[in-house]
């Protein structure tokens, strides 16, 4: 699923349209994000990196820690989109 055509990858400088895998799982801040935790994305279909994060955390809260980096990545883009800050 694609974003709409109006928004370019911001999140990596990027100068094409913006996939919901390329940001949440794709793009280099994204993998920033993930590496941050511990967690090797690669570059897999969602579904199978689901299934590899769920392998790599090994705990009850899997989807809670999945949620909660997924927000943290979208406020950070919506922040550069609409606020002018660049990602950290």
């Amino acid at each position: 699923m694609a974003l709409p055509s109006s928004y370019l990858r911001v999140c990596c400088n990027q100068s094409v349209e913006e996939s919901l895998a390329h940001l949440f799982l794709h793009c280099s801040f994204a993998q920033s994000c993930w590496s941050s935790i511990g967690l090797n994305i690669g570059q897999q279909d969602p579904f199978s990196t689901l299934d590899n994060l769920r392998a790599q955390l090994n705990v009850p809260f899997f989807v809670e820690i999945i949620i909660l980096r997924s927000w943290g990545i979208w406020m950070q883009r919506n922040d550069y989109i609409f606020k002018g800050i660049q990602p950290n």
